[in-house]
Formats: structure tokens, sequence, C-alpha cells
């Protein structure tokens, strides 16, 4: 079940290519796809090995989107689990 969300996630990311060869559509999706800013982050410490000014504000904004996203859904699934034990 997993994989149903993860494998179209991944495939609509700039981990296997960059956002720039996609078609429109799929660029606006993966530019607020969580793998997308995952890859990029991990992307400029393999390359680069360091941060300098220029990316130090774009690593910044990925992580701060990774720890947003993950609260919201964290939250979002303990209020999901709550409803469905509550219905019991």
């Amino acid at each position: 079940m997993v994989n149903l969300l993860n494998l179209p996630l991944l495939f609509a990311s700039s981990a296997l290519l960059p956002i720039s060869s996609m078609p429109d559509w799929l660029q606006m999706v993966a530019k607020v796809n969580p793998i997308s800013r995952a890859a990029e982050t991990a992307r400029v410490f393999i390359v680069q090995g360091s941060i300098n000014a220029t990316d130090m504000s774009t690593v910044v904004f990925d992580v701060s989107f990774l720890v947003g996203f993950a609260l919201l859904f964290t939250i979002v699934g303990v209020l999901a689990s709550r409803l469905a034990l509550r219905a019991e």
C-alpha cells in the first residue's frame, strides 16, 4: 500500500531527472513534492561537500519545508486515528 503513494511521488520528483526537463504540469507537482526537496538538499551535500552562502538559503528553505510537511501530516495522522478510534 505504501508503494502506491511512494512510487508516483518518486517519479514526479527531481530525484531521477531535472525539473526543467519535465512537462509544465509535472514541474508544478515536482516543486511541492517533498522527495524533490529532500533530493535537492542531499544533492548539495553530496556533490559540493559543503554549503556556500548561496546554497544556504535553499537548504534552509528545503529543510523547513520538510519539517513543516512532516508536522502537518503528523497532525493529520493523529486526528484521523482519533476519529477512527472514536467511531468504534
